[in-house]
């Protein structure tokens, strides 16, 4: 089964991240990435971030996080000086608004619709990262440079197609070699029970988002190991559930399409020097901030409502 599993995500690999490796090489090759730059140049201009991070959001966004990362370790270069701000709020816009047309296939299934959940990421993805520039601006904090050297993988320029080609096979066989070793990784986190025993440590997440302890299961196998597993989950709990609890059920799938893979995207973000405690407990402290704040908006217009057709009535 493992196996399998393993040989199945290194298709993938090969089949959608070398793709796109290979076409953002060419483009930067002839120039052509300018036209993707400017698309989003806006944004990246927002965020205080160097304007060749464009590519680099796209990538995620159109693949996931092997895309993204390994897009970065194409475009990148230690001349330009990169901070570890630049770093984590890229790592962040990342995390939460990546492999949208997979993921939010995913969020319809379970009642949020492909439009709505493929919105709600891109903006929340945009304000927590810009909420995070600010932040770290203003108290002057991971103003320093990024240096590659512990990086798994060393940013290279290339000057001829033989080099665009290689490059683009050298990073994908390097990043299937990672996700052999994140599976292997995973794979040993469920033999010593640290799963289980991480999943325990987040169960007080289901309190704060005050969804109903049925739900706690799906949700946080979710959260660790990816919106595809929870989101499956929390399908084959909508016939006995979704009557009852179907606020919750939308609740639990907005929550994991601000934070989920906690394990594997939070070690491929790790690979570009990003800040395990942004990544992870930041990322958390702002998807319960804005599932929260939804649920409170929801409760206040039903209240609403309610007061309107009883006045009518009356």
């Amino acid at each position: 089964m493992m196996i399998k599993l393993i040989t199945k995500s290194i298709i993938s690999m090969v089949i959608v991240v070398f793709p796109v490796l290979l076409i953002v090489n060419i483009a930067v090759f002839h120039g052509f990435d300018r036209l993707l730059i400017t698309a989003v140049q806006p944004i990246m201009s927002i965020l205080d971030l160097p304007e060749e991070f464009s590519i680099v959001w796209l990538a995620a966004i159109l693949t996931g996080v092997y895309g993204g990362v390994a897009t970065f370790f194409t475009i990148a270069s230690e001349s330009y000086g990169y901070r570890l701000i630049d770093i984590n709020v890229l790592s962040i816009l990342i995390l939460l608004a990546h492999a949208l047309p997979v993921e939010s296939r995913v969020s319809s299934l379970v009642g949020v619709g492909f439009v709505k959940a493929t919105i709600f990421r891109i903006v929340n993805s945009i304000v927590c990262a810009l909420l995070l520039m600010l932040f770290c601006n203003y108290f002057e904090l991971l103003q320093s440079n990024v240096s590659f050297s512990s990086a798994l993988i060393t940013p290279k320029s290339f000057a001829s197609y033989f080099d665009v080609i290689w490059q683009s096979i050298a990073i994908t066989v390097k990043m299937c070699v990672i996700i052999v070793l994140l599976f292997l990784l995973i794979e040993l986190l469920k033999k010593l029970s640290l799963i289980n025993l991480i999943e325990k440590l987040l169960l007080p997440l289901v309190s704060l988002l005050r969804l109903d302890i049925k739900l706690s299961h799906p949700l946080l196998i979710g959260i660790l190991l990816g919106i595809s597993y929870g989101g499956v989950l929390l399908k084959e709990s909508l016939g006995e559930l979704s009557v009852i609890y179907s606020e919750s059920i939308k609740k639990a799938i907005y929550f994991m399409n601000l934070s989920h893979s906690l394990i594997e995207d939070t070690l491929l973000v790790l690979m570009i020097n990003a800040n395990i405690v942004i990544v992870v407990i930041y990322r958390l402290a702002y998807s319960i901030i804005v599932i929260r704040l939804m649920a409170l908006f929801l409760y206040v217009k039903s209240q609403l409502i309610n007061r309107t057709g009883v006045t009518k009535e009356s």
